[in-house]
């Protein structure tokens, strides 16, 4: 789960913790939601911060450890913290430099990630109060998730 280096295993929990404890404008602005696409009505200065400091983090783990994962050639544990969030910048169309845009697309075809999208895209429970909370934000502009099942009595 981690990696056996132990200079990279350092910076993958550190960067772990930072993921754990940070990035709230991101969170709030954008929150999970693999099945559907939303353009943002704003980006604001604080989201734009977060993604400026996620962008920072990953360039930093991809050139120290040399890549294609945050902390070398393995997908590890801090690769898989960060799931959500390239899920999110998928979902609310985010621009990156390339160098991130490239890391997002390894993480959101990675087996692990395909499996989680496929889970997800197949559910047909909604929780009202979260589809509000993505439309209060933005326009929901694509819905890619399985239809809900109305039950007839």
């Amino acid at each position: 789960m981690w990696p056996s280096d132990k200079t990279s295993r350092a910076w993958a929990r550190s960067a772990c913790a930072e993921m754990h404890s940070s990035f709230q404008a991101l969170r709030n602005e954008c929150s999970m939601s693999v099945g559907v696409r939303v353009r943002l009505h704003n980006k604001s200065s604080a989201l734009l911060s977060d993604v400026a400091r996620i962008e920072q983090l990953w360039a930093d783990g991809l050139e120290r450890f040399h890549g294609p994962w945050l902390a070398g050639d393995k997908f590890t544990a801090v690769d898989a913290f960060f799931g959500p969030v390239a899920f999110r910048f998928r979902t609310y169309d985010i621009t990156l430099n390339k160098q991130s845009q490239d890391y997002v697309e390894r993480l959101l075809t990675h087996p692990a990630m395909l499996q989680w999208e496929q889970d997800a895209l197949s559910e047909t429970q909604r929780d009202e109060a979260h589809d509000l909370d993505v439309q209060v934000v933005g326009t929901i502009t694509e819905d890619f998730r399985a239809k809900i099942q109305t039950e007839i009595r």
